[in-house]
């Protein structure tokens, strides 16, 4: 029998150590996942918060009457020192740098310098100075003057003071986190990270073929993923997932050994009191059993609790969740709070004090919502699970944990400090770290925002916000690919359906032959600024196509070109335009410019010194998608347009009576301005007949013609010659 019980035991023992290691891979990387996203979050918001201040200094700087550059270094250097920067400076026109640390560089043949001269801004690459001492990166920011780049105001960080965004605080410090480029070489790296150490891409390439490939093709596509490697004989888990700037990788990783001690730590344990059990069989059995049952509760308490706050700890709600059938994660949804600026608190009251405000809310919170447990995560981050019968309910909860914590800072029962939570419904979700970082995600949405403390997560955002930042990373090497294609919409006089121009449309086609939609990549870069290399790119493209097409002897018409409303704010496309008219020998009235409605919005006085500037060229400029904005008749009569484009929502709308009235009053308005008359979206012979009838001629639409590349635009030229 001795012999069975000692089978039995070591089965046990085995199955034991095993089921143990799988939870503890488990939950390892889980925790490497919820660092890696955290400090994916983080870096994302520095970066950001660096690119908005110099933008803002362009600003100011552009006001100033005239550029002196001692003025400038003066007035930066209060920047330098308040957001940490390791030297600011300015780059003239020539490419001479000259910064606060005194220093005078030449920097004309960087490319991120002449990047900048094309009014695009951005953060470079890690460098290394030229005593290779130190590891940089530098931001950079067009300063223009009459609409052209004049200089560049630069900022440098150390890349090592974007370390301790990567600090990870699991694994007792044990871990390490490093951004490397898209070729593998390290760009920053956490604080207990040694250059040694970062070289993860080099040690799978030389030792791990398999691993290499891997890594190599899911960077590739812009996947995340889980790997382990050997370094100096030591083996690590590590977890990369992409950063969407500059195409960088934040890779998190960790020694296994480190991962595996405290279950090797347990087996042992267990394995001493198996051998006194198998000794001492029957007199010793109860004991063993009392024994190991506290055991086994002080390790819960060590693995499962928090220890400042007495709480249950993020792993125990991990456990909690795998456990929990689908039908109770109904009407229940997951919070992430946190406390803003908690650094702060502790600076400026001591960790003492930053300790109280981390149980307060733990205590408040059993007070206000005592139905709804609350979890203990790394730092001054909380989970809770609120049981909620529709949103209101969990904007009530929400607001009641809200309205304590004001009524007790009024009070003075604790210091003053607000909180950020996100929420995410657990209905339907069968991956725990999926909710918390989506729950992570709509709390950064409005971290700091004084007017909103809790954001409702919604996956159409998160999916738009990770598609936007790829076509922003992909933007350049489309440009110098040449994906970007003009199409040509063909405009008809409706009298005798003859070809009388065209609209020039920016189309996306990928290198696989796939077009992106103009509406998803438009509004991104119109809001980062892409927008103005993308528009000088649609023009540059259309000049020459009209080359070819003369040179090939077809009477070339008219072509409308958009521009975009940020062209008014950054009038230097002015002289983009005059210097490719004149690079590809293009008679100006060839091209017309197309200025949306909404302009009007904007500043008029801007707005008719830009229609002003090209009449001047010899261009005509026309108003488009009229009648979809809330522009006034002062301001179109104020406006020096040549034509008036009646947008597509009118024209679907011929045949409605008061419709008509309309239709028909704008048309004659617009004669008696002198302006001539394009209906966009025509689609029926009905349309054609009331818009002949009424006096507009020009039209454009699928009853015409839908838009085409440049080779079937140049057959329908053909046709008509």
């Amino acid at each position: 029998m001795f012999f069975i019980v000692l089978v039995i035991a070591l089965i046990l023992f085995v199955y034991h150590n095993n089921s143990l290691r799988r939870v503890v891979d488990k939950e390892a990387k889980a925790t490497l996942n919820n660092v890696s996203s955290q400090n994916v979050i983080s870096l994302d918001n520095e970066i950001q918060s660096g690119q908005k201040l110099l933008k803002s200094l362009a600003s100011s700087i552009e006001k100033l009457q005239e550029y002196d550059i001692s003025y400038i270094l003066e007035n930066i250097d209060d920047y330098r020192d308040a957001y940490g920067f390791y030297t600011m400076g300015v780059i003239d026109k020539n490419g001479i740098c000259y910064n606060t640390l005194g220093e005078v560089l030449d920097l004309s043949n960087k490319d991120y310098f002449e990047e900048a001269m094309d009014g695009i801004a951005g953060i470079t690459e890690s460098y290394m100075t030229e005593d290779n001492s130190l590891r940089l990166n530098t931001y950079t920011q067009p300063i223009y003057k009459d609409g052209k780049v004049e200089m560049v105001l630069t900022a440098t960080y150390k890349s090592s003071d974007f370390s301790e965004y990567l600090d990870i605080t699991s694994f007792d410090g044990k871990g390490h986190s490093i951004v490397i480029d898209t070729v593998g070489n390290p760009v920053y790296m956490s604080n207990n990270t040694t250059d040694d150490q970062s070289n993860i891409v080099n040690e799978l390439k030389e030792n791990d073929e398999d691993g290499f490939r891997q890594l190599e093709a899911d960077m590739k596509e812009l996947k995340s993923g889980y790997l382990e490697y050997k370094y100096e004989g030591e083996e690590y888990l590590a977890y990369y997932e992409p950063l969407h700037i500059n195409e960088w990788y934040l890779i998190t990783y960790v020694p296994k050994d480190y991962i595996y001690q405290n279950a090797d730590i347990i087996n042992q344990n267990v394995l001493l009191v198996d051998i006194v059990m198998y000794a001492v069989l029957v007199l010793f059995t109860g004991i063993f059993l009392l024994f190991y049952g506290r055991y086994q509760n002080k390790i819960s308490s060590i693995v499962f609790y928090d220890e400042l706050t007495g709480e249950e700890n993020a792993e125990y709600l991990k456990i909690q969740f795998d456990n929990m059938p689908s039908n109770e994660k109904e009407n229940k949804s997951l919070i992430v709070l946190d406390i803003d600026k908690f650094k702060v608190i502790n600076l400026m009251y001591g960790t003492e004090v930053g300790d109280h405000v981390l149980k307060y809310i733990a205590r408040i919170f059993h007070e206000e919502l005592p139905g709804d447990p609350i979890y203990k995560d790394r730092a001054d981050l909380f989970i809770a699970i609120l049981k909620h019968i529709g949103r209101d309910e969990i904007i009530s909860k929400l607001q009641r944990v809200n309205d304590r914590i004001k009524r007790d800072i009024e009070n003075k029962k604790i210091i003053p400090f607000e909180i950020s939570i996100g929420v995410c419904s657990l209905e339907g979700g069968e991956d725990l770290h999926r909710i918390y970082s989506n729950a992570l995600i709509a709390k950064s949405e409005i971290k700091g925002n004084v007017n909103q403390n809790f954001k409702f997560f919604d996956e159409q955002n998160k999916n738009k916000i990770i598609e936007n930042r790829q076509f922003e990373a992909k933007f350049q090497e489309a440009i110098k690919n040449g994906e970007f294609e003009v199409w040509y919409q063909p405009k008809y006089d409706m009298r005798n359906n003859e070809v009388c121009g065209a609209e020039a449309l920016i189309r996306w086609k990928k290198v696989n032959g796939s077009l992106i939609s103009p509406v998803k990549f438009i509004p991104v870069f119109e809001n980062n600024g892409q927008i103005i290399r993308l528009d000088e790119e649609v023009i540059r493209i259309v000049c020459m196509d009209m080359k070819e097409m003369m040179s090939k002897g077809y009477d070339v018409k008219p072509v409308s070109i958009n521009l975009s409303r940020i062209h008014l704010k950054h009038p230097g496309i002015i002289e983009k335009i005059k210097e490719m008219i004149k690079e590809y020998e293009i008679d100006p009235s060839k091209i017309i410019f197309e200025i949306t409605e909404s302009a009007f919005l904007d500043d008029n006085r801007v707005l008719n010194k830009t229609v002003s500037d090209l009449h001047n060229l010899g261009f005509e400029v026309d108003i488009d998608d009229y009648g979809t904005g809330t522009s006034t008749l002062s301001s179109l009569s104020a406006s020096n347009f040549d034509t008036l484009k009646l947008d597509k929502s009118f024209i679907d709308k011929i045949g409605d009576c008061r419709m008509d009235i309309i239709i028909k009053s704008t048309i004659a308005m617009a004669n008696q301005l002198n302006m001539k008359v394009i209906a966009e979206g025509v689609e029926t012979k009905e349309q054609v007949d009331f818009l002949t009838d009424n006096h507009c001629f020009i039209a454009q639409g699928y009853y015409y013609s839908k838009p085409v590349n440049k080779s079937e635009y140049i057959s329908i030229l053909s046709q008509r010659c």
